[in-house]
């Protein structure tokens, strides 16, 4: 099944099931333990494979829900794997981002280094034609 279309057909899946229950099907009790986040309980699988002998729930509609409660689990699976995978980028995201404000801030120093150079050197300059100046006046003289 495709990526979406689990989690999408599992309720339509329990769906049939729950129609047959109504219908006089049999009633399991007993732990009806949630998936977090499922609208419909893992056991429910086992315990509709294991009402399977009743002749109220075929056996394709059991092997259908079966298949669609996988495919939501497989789902739900790959959506916390997701969400774990970005938990885990997150502090290298922090990292990187830290490192590239002190390498914009070592870039910024630079840039203030340059221009501090080019303004001595035109000073540098300056001197350098006024003592040359000075020195073709005292030839002069």
């Amino acid at each position: 099944m495709g990526g979406g279309s689990g989690s999408a057909l599992a309720p339509a899946g329990f769906g049939n099931l729950r129609r047959e229950r109504r219908r006089g099907g049999p009633r399991r009790r007993g732990p009806n333990r949630w998936c977090a986040g499922m609208r419909w309980p893992i056991v429910a699988i086992v315990v509709v494979a294991m009402a399977g002998a009743s002749p109220s729930v075929s056996p394709e509609n059991v092997k259908h829900a079966a298949m669609f409660g996988l495919s939501a689990a497989a789902m739900k699976s790959k959506l916390f794997a997701d969400q774990e995978e970005r938990e885990v980028q997150r502090p290298a995201a922090t990292v990187i981002n830290h490192q590239l404000k002190r390498l914009e801030l070592k870039l910024k120093q630079f840039a203030e280094v340059e221009t501090l150079l080019l303004k001595e050197c035109e000073q540098v300059e300056r001197v350098r034609q006024r003592i040359s100046a000075e020195r073709v006046r005292t030839r002069q003289a």
